[in-house]
Parts: structure tokens; sequence; C-alpha cells
């Protein structure tokens, strides 16, 4: 018992915040392809900076990083294309 006496209000207003959040989130909704990409595009940024800070000194590993990137782009691409042709034979 002695955890849940001596947790901070503001932790249990926090996992209330997030439960409610999750909830929200079973919910199916639409959303705008620019508003979809937002995290996804500063994660990658974020994460192109971390690449080119520790292995500068060895830029050969930087290609690599792009052809990897862009297979995962490419990936997440076709799986936006199949979603949006299988909504069209869908509703048509």
């Amino acid at each position: 018992m002695g955890i849940f006496e001596k947790t901070p209000i503001w932790v249990w207003m926090l996992l209330g915040f997030l439960v409610v959040l999750g909830y929200l989130q079973t919910k199916e909704r639409t959303l705008p392809l620019a508003r979809a990409l937002i995290i996804p595009l500063i994660m990658f940024f974020f994460s192109l900076q971390g690449v080119v800070s520790i292995v500068s000194p060895l830029l050969l590993n930087v290609p690599w990083f792009f052809l990897g990137a862009s297979f995962c782009l490419g990936a997440l691409g076709g799986i936006f294309v199949a979603r949006v042709f299988v909504m069209y034979c869908l509703w048509r």
C-alpha cells in the first residue's frame, strides 16, 4: 500500500490522462497525410542528426543510412498506396 500512498498526485493525473488518450485512440478517424507524417519526419531528422554526429569521421556509413531510410519510406508509401487502392475499390 505504500506505493499508492507515496505516489504524487500529478502521477495519478498523468495516468488518467494517458488512459483517456488511449481510449480516444481506439476510435477510427481520418487524418490528412501531412498531419500523419509530422512526427515520423521529425524523428527521421533527429535520427539523421544523431547518425551524422556519431559517424562523421566515417562518412561511408551515411549512404547506407539513406538507403535504409529510403526502403522504410518506400514501404510506408507502398502501404499507403495499397490502402488507398483498397478503399477506392470498396467505395466504387
